[in-house]
């Protein structure tokens, strides 16, 4: 629980400011590109209306506002043309910069596609252009467009490492928040686990004195009320203690190597007998010499609440299925039974601590809803995990867990 929250807070903070950082960089490039653009308009319009001649000196002052330098013919340091279309949609070249090498055949064609894409104004293999009044003015300003292209890769690259950095000091500062969380939560699970300690005793004694007083003054239905709570507390402890152990992260991890399907079969047997006094049902598939690393006696325990768990709630004259397989890098063992499907809002709730969906039922049957958070637990310590699927009728528990490599 306190992973999924220090992620979730990381991964939140990370986005916040992944956008910022990306909105503003793309702010102002697109910004300063469409200010260049625009620009650049201006001074095709003004050239294709006649106020610029390419050809001869000119005062370009006079006609783009807020520009001093007065550039003569020589100046040009792009190579501009200016091109006028005929009644036969033949070009005419009627200008160009002066020190222009290139081809004006080449030149010509590239106008020619220009003209076709019918388009006023726009940008063409790295060429600005601008369409207007049968004349096309012509800029190849390839060095600003790889600029731009440059930019675009920088802005790329900036935000795959920014989002590195981002996603180090949002895990950094999510680890910083969740502390007092995650304390508080380590000291909840021990004093469940203190407390669990600290009444096995009192109820062996309460339930030792009960027996004893049974024998000596006989039946007494007083007494068969303490005997059955006493019962009924003692598989409560013993599940308590099991959730603590299991969810406790400072105990090593299980490095053996385990037949799970010598586990899981042994787990398997036992039900055989309970299937055919209920007439259930009972297919058992497994696969044969699947490998991982575990604690046998938690796996076991974890197969046996998902069987008693579908033993509870299969139909009358139902079916259970149980079936080991291995896929890639995962071995699965579902159970699943016949019988009424769990509502899809419940699904991710029947993993908390003392959920029951039906507590009436469950409270007659010394069902306390933590079998599920243990088998949960016991699929998290093995590095695994553990989905639910309800539908049509069946009900499917599977715990996923890593082979052995």
């Amino acid at each position: 629980m306190i992973k999924k929250l220090q992620k979730r807070i990381a991964f939140t903070l990370a986005g916040i400011l992944m956008l910022i950082m990306l909105g503003l960089q793309l702010f102002f490039y697109i910004s300063n590109y469409y200010y260049y653009a625009e620009y650049q308009k201006q001074l095709m319009e003004q050239i294709a209306d006649g106020y610029i001649n390419v050809d001869a000196g000119v005062n370009r002052s006079e006609s783009i506002e807020g520009t001093r330098e007065d550039y003569m013919a020589d100046d040009w340091y792009l190579p501009i043309w200016v091109f006028q279309a005929g009644e036969d949609g033949g070009l005419t070249v009627t200008q160009k910069s002066s020190g222009v090498m290139q081809d004006d055949e080449k030149v010509l064609g590239t106008a020619q596609k220009i003209l076709n894409l019918d388009k006023s104004e726009g940008i063409y293999k790295r060429n600005w252009y601008l369409h207007k009044d049968n004349v096309l003015v012509m800029m190849n300003d390839a060095d600003t467009i790889i600029y731009y292209e440059q930019q675009a890769a920088i802005i790329l690259i900036s935000g795959v490492v920014g989002f590195a950095v981002i996603i180090i000091c949002s895990l950094l500062i999510a680890r910083w928040l969740v502390k007092p969380a995650a304390r508080a939560f380590e000291q909840q699970k021990q004093f469940i686990s203190d407390a669990s300690h600290e009444l096995k005793t009192p109820l062996a004694v309460i339930g030792a004195n009960a027996q004893r007083l049974k024998g000596e003054i006989g039946g007494n239905k007083w007494l068969d009320y303490i005997l059955e709570e006493n019962v009924r507390m003692g598989k409560l402890l013993k599940e308590l203690l099991t959730l603590a152990k299991v969810e406790n992260t400072s105990l090593p991890e299980a490095k053996e190597k385990v037949n799970l399907s010598r586990i899981v079969t042994g787990a398997l047997l036992p039900f055989e007998s309970i299937a055919f006094e209920k007439e259930i049902e009972f297919w058992i598939d497994i696969q044969e010499d699947v490998f991982i690393k575990g604690e046998e006696e938690h796996l076991k325990q974890a197969v046996i609440i998902l069987l008693d768990n579908a033993f509870a709630h299969v139909s009358e004259h139902g079916e259970i299925r149980a079936k080991l397989g291995k896929k890639g890098k995962w071995a699965s063992v579902s159970i699943s039974n016949t019988g009424l499907e769990i509502p899809k809002e419940e699904q991710k709730k029947i993993f908390q601590r003392f959920y029951r969906i039906d507590k009436g039922r469950n409270r007659a049957e010394n069902r306390y809803g933590l079998g599920l958070p243990i088998a949960s637990g016991i699929a998290g310590r093995h590095k695994g995990r553990i989905e639910v699927s309800s539908e049509n009728g069946q009900t499917v528990f599977t715990i996923f867990l890593p082979v052995y490599r």
